[in-house]
């Protein structure tokens, strides 16, 4: 009996003595965050010489639907040598998901007492949108001509890339075929633009088909050998190539990510919007 009482002592004394150091000591930690398309990975390190006792929160937001949702990790020994986690985050929907730390507690060798630290770390990943066919609504943008479109200078073939061509106008997947730069032919003195506006949907739903149906009436231009200006909430994009797609899609997203109102230019290019995406419909004007 007087075993267990000395050793229920000793232990409340050594933890009083941590919870202690755990006032004050400085955190002493350091963190990284890792997005991937299905998964979150967390590397926590420790540069104290005793164990540091983790309790992490970390915000993960998609920029462009405005989802947030919570990752806890509840309990962990530091040490170090570092720790990594992992969270599976399969299943997030298109947009420009970020993910912060934003709550870190620590304790010194103890779970009984932390207290609040200073630890950031952040990462962002574009999550693109499955494209949904809107080739006839392009169509009707584009006026057919003997079975070849003619919209604004739009090529009518193609050539073998010749100084002064534009870098815009080159085919990608023909010139993967033909092993040389195949460069889109412009007849007019048009520059083949189409103006799209998309719209901030009022649910995710409807977010996410707008996504899908700006991507596949851009693609649809692209691959017609035009190019487009995107035009939403916080964003004024212009795409010449689909080598341009995934940076042009983050500006797109990430323009979502606070509320803005729409600019006078915005306002005055209403007439010559060519499609206007909205609830989860694609409008020719």
């Amino acid at each position: 009996m007087k075993y267990i009482i000395a050793l229920a002592s000793a232990m409340i004394i050594a933890e009083v003595v941590f919870i202690c150091l755990t006032l004050f000591s400085r955190s002493r930690m350091s963190a990284q965050i890792r997005l991937i398309s299905d998964g979150l990975f967390l590397h926590v390190s420790s540069s104290a010489l005793l164990p540091r006792c983790v309790r992490l929160e970390i915000s993960l937001r998609n920029l462009y639907t405005r989802e947030i949702c919570k990752l806890r990790l509840p309990k962990a020994f530091v040490g170090k040598s570092g720790k990594d986690f992992y969270f599976d985050i399969s299943g997030l929907h298109c947009g420009v998901v970020s993910a912060e730390i934003s709550e870190a507690r620590f304790g010194v060798c103890t779970f009984l007492f932390t207290k609040k630290c200073c630890l950031s770390a952040e990462d962002s990943l574009l999550v693109m949108p499955e494209a949904l066919s809107v080739s006839a609504l392009i169509g009707s943008i584009f006026d057919e001509s003997a079975d070849k479109r003619t919209f604004s200078g739009v090529p009518l073939g193609v050539h073998e890339y010749q100084s002064g061509d534009r870098l815009g106008d080159i085919h990608m997947k023909l010139s993967a075929k033909a092993g040389k730069y195949m460069v889109r032919e412009r007849y007019g003195d048009g520059n083949g633009l189409a103006v799209i506006s998309l719209e901030a949907a009022s649910d995710c739903e409807y977010a996410q088909k707008n996504a899908a149906l700006l991507l596949g009436a851009v693609t649809s231009v692209l691959s017609s050998g035009g190019s487009c200006r995107v035009i939403s909430g916080g964003a004024d994009v212009y795409i010449s190539g689909e080598w341009e797609l995934e940076k042009a899609f983050y500006s797109i997203f990430a323009g979502f990510s606070e509320q803005t109102e729409q600019s006078e230019v915005h306002k005055n290019l209403n007439e010559s919007i060519s499609l206007k995406i909205a609830e989860g419909e694609a409008v020719v004007l």
